[in-house]
């Protein structure tokens, strides 16, 4: 599978050697190097012709699927909301509540006013948390948790580096030249 593709064009005149070094430096840097072919369609000895070349990146990671849930497994009640929306919501039964019976975990969900929205809320939801409860730290809502705590560090990390940190000096000199400011 392809994840990333890139074309590029290295055009070379007749009496000039391909320089492998440089291939191989881009072979290097992209991963893998597929092809390289004239881009005309003409011999290797014409006068003028240019090379394509296709570089692939590393195939990417599948991305995490949540399991689907057996409907049996479900049990489903639609109550009547509360809090603010009005009449509307105190008189029909958009709530959707749903509960997991082999696990006990139950979801209820009032996002939307349409009954049917919410349905695919709750079952998202409640997808989320059986995969939690069963997977633990290797669940999707702890894998993206982490990912946000990693990128946060690294935005620290890089601000700590563009900034710098004050050594000890700096920040006694400078409580040492409010003091004498106070004082004047």
């Amino acid at each position: 599978m392809i994840s990333t593709i890139r074309f590029f064009r290295v055009p070379f005149r007749t009496g000039q050697q391909i320089h492998l070094q440089s291939l191989k430096s881009i072979q290097k840097r992209n991963k893998f190097l597929i092809n390289i072919h004239s881009c005309s369609g003409q011999p290797w000895t014409s006068r003028q012709f240019g090379l394509n070349a296709i570089l692939q990146g590393p195939k990417t990671k599948k991305p995490y699927q949540l399991e689907k849930i057996n409907e049996e497994d479900i049990e489903e009640l639609f109550v009547r909301g509360s809090g603010p929306g009005g009449q509307k919501i105190n008189k029909t039964s958009i709530v959707s509540q749903l509960k997991h019976l082999p696990t006990g975990i139950t979801v209820r969900c009032q996002e939307t006013r349409s009954r049917e929205q919410n349905r695919k809320i709750a079952r998202k939801r409640l997808a989320e948390k059986v995969d939690e409860f069963r997977h633990g730290e290797n669940s999707l809502l702890s894998l993206r948790a982490q990912k946000v705590i990693q990128k946060k560090r690294n935005r620290q990390k890089k601000s700590r580096r563009k900034y710098g940190r004050q050594t000890e000096g700096q920040q006694s000199d400078q409580s040492l030249r409010e003091c004498t400011d106070e004082e004047q």
